[in-house]
């Protein structure tokens, strides 16, 4: 819930006439004393130019109704008086005026005057692009849509896998991800607890795949350690600090499951992948899909991706779109950490579905491409070396 900047003007219920854009709704409406919103519109990108926006407030009792309106300033900064009715919650939106749409995602959210003085207003807006830099795709902007981004693959609720790209949980807080401080992650083979052998021609294919990954994506992700130079494996086959590959024969020959735990500030520290042959480690589809476990995302069909499976085609590697995506997670990630949002991604989707008059959904094209088991996942909360963490896995 958002809690506005309040100022309370002294005076009795007073009478106002409401009006909505050039049409007027002449009501008399019991009102008491006006709710001073001020604040700063955050971009999820982590820019500080602000494109032109207004911040419009309406009654949540009725959404044609508009109390208050005012334009951003170029640093997103904004302040208004809004009257408070009988209804007394408001809700705030963050686009343009209706018909000049600039949002890909415009803000919707709730204020209520219930005397929370001192607050300021920080509302995080999405952006209608990607922009990001890598060795095999170049600088690019892609347009990108977040409510693509936490599609759900299935419909089942029973079954964690039914999850998107972006995990469900960074709806209401910022993504589960490694710091970029432990960027690049080491690496190491956990060739004891394999039930087959990892040779030295299977590192190799598995960091060649690897290099290719990070070409894709645009950044460094992982680093190769030898088993002992990190920290030792615990009983359940976790490295703090690092990821650790298995082969695992009872996994099918050609499926892989990986599982990760994040603390209660949502850094990633420890995650485990396991494959089912020998022969899986070569399979540039499948260690890429299983490393971006790794690092924190789920599956996806609303673009053409290597995390798809379900549903859909998992392609040989990472996509322009999954490099949209995941460059834009970290920039959200940073900004949001940096700049605490008083407002969540929620919020946005939530704007974006009372506000669009339709919506196209996307579609993965026909293509060729691999599918892995679908299987249940671990997803549960536990104490860890002293704190609570969650564990959460998937093929």
């Amino acid at each position: 819930m958002l809690r506005p900047l309040i100022r309370t003007a002294a005076g009795a219920l007073a009478a106002v006439t409401l009006g909505c854009g050039s049409s007027h709704d002449a009501t008399t409406e019991p009102v008491g004393p006006p709710v001073h919103l001020a604040g700063q519109i955050l971009l999820g990108t982590g820019a500080s130019a602000v494109p032109p926006l207004r911040v419009m407030v309406r009654s949540s009792a009725d959404p044609t109704r508009h109390v208050a309106s005012v334009d951003a300033d170029a640093t997103g900064a904004f302040a208004l008086d809004a009257p408070i009715g009988s209804w007394g919650t408001l809700d705030l939106i963050v686009d343009a005026p209706p018909g000049t749409r600039r949002l890909d995602h415009p803000l919707l959210a709730h204020a209520t005057a219930d005397g929370a003085e001192g607050v300021l207003l920080r509302p995080l807006v999405l952006p209608e692009s990607s922009t990001f830099a890598s060795t095999d795709f170049g600088t690019k902007t892609i347009p990108f849509s977040a409510r693509d981004a936490f599609a759900a693959v299935c419909t089942d609720a029973s079954n964690a896998n039914c999850n998107s790209f972006y995990p469900k949980s960074w709806l209401s807080r910022p993504p589960e991800l490694w710091p970029v401080t432990d960027l690049p992650v080491p690496v190491a083979f956990n060739r004891p607890a394999s039930s087959g052998t990892v040779t030295d021609a299977d590192s190799i294919a598995v960091w060649q795949i690897i290099g290719k990954m990070q070409d894709d994506l645009g950044r460094p992700l992982f680093r190769p350690a030898s088993l002992a130079s990190v920290a030792a494996p615990n009983d359940s086959g976790f490295s703090f600090g690092a990821v650790l590959i298995s082969i695992d024969n009872t996994l099918g020959a050609s499926a892989g499951y990986t599982n990760w735990f994040y603390d209660g500030q949502g850094n990633i520290y420890q995650a485990r992948t396991r494959v089912g042959s020998e022969s899986a480690l070569s399979r540039s589809g499948l260690i890429t899909h299983e490393l971006l476990h790794a690092l924190g995302f789920h599956h996806t069909c609303a673009w053409p991706s290597v995390m798809g499976g379900y549903g859909c085609a998992l392609l040989g590697g990472a996509t322009i779109q999954d490099a949209a995506a995941f460059n834009l997670a970290f920039a959200l990630r940073a900004m949001m950490l940096n700049q605490p949002p008083s407002t969540t991604l929620a919020d946005d989707l939530r704007g974006e579905q009372q506000l669009e008059t339709s919506l196209v959904a996307s579609r993965v094209p026909a293509g060729t491409g691999v599918s892995v088991p679908f299987a249940p996942v671990d997803h549960r909360t536990m104490l860890v070396n002293g704190r609570v963490a969650t564990r959460e896995g998937a093929p």
